[in-house]
């Protein structure tokens, strides 16, 4: 099943590349659903970076900096780095996202989702029917 979640991040980021971003949020998907139900940290933040830039490319950059937020703190709190290979597109995500929100939206937003958990993140990616999420305490809500 690791296999299956890398070979469906690797399809993420070819329709990335294609920008067929609601064909790459659904491999995304399909890898976070997969990652997350074994316990595969690193598939998991993987696929939380790639619903990420899919979120942004499509029109909810707020969505995208609590994403980046809390796979930033997941990989630091796991030691997973991310392979040198990823760290140009990754890189190149952030600073359309930082270019998109206000530096101090970004920067907060991001701060923010450094406080969720992988679990929590991963519902905000699914983007479930949720009418508000809260975030620390009610100090942010994003409306989905």
């Amino acid at each position: 099943r690791v296999r299956q979640t890398t070979n469906l991040i690797n399809l993420g980021v070819t329709a990335l590349s294609q920008n067929d971003f609601d064909k790459a949020a659904e491999f995304y998907k399909e890898g976070l659903e997969i990652s997350s139900g074994m316990a595969d940290m690193n598939g998991s933040i993987y696929c939380l970076e790639g619903l990420a830039a899919t979120y942004w490319t499509n029109k909810d950059p707020e969505r995208a900096a609590v994403l980046f937020g809390a796979a930033s703190a997941a990989r630091s709190a796991n030691n997973l780095l991310l392979e040198p290979a990823d760290r140009v597109p990754h890189d190149r995500s952030i600073e359309r996202l930082r270019g998109l929100l206000a530096g101090e939206r970004f920067d907060l937003l991001f701060t923010e989702g450094t406080q969720l958990g992988v679990e929590a993140a991963a519902a905000l990616a699914f983007g479930q029917s949720i009418r508000t999420l809260s975030i620390l305490k009610n100090r942010l809500i994003l409306d989905t």
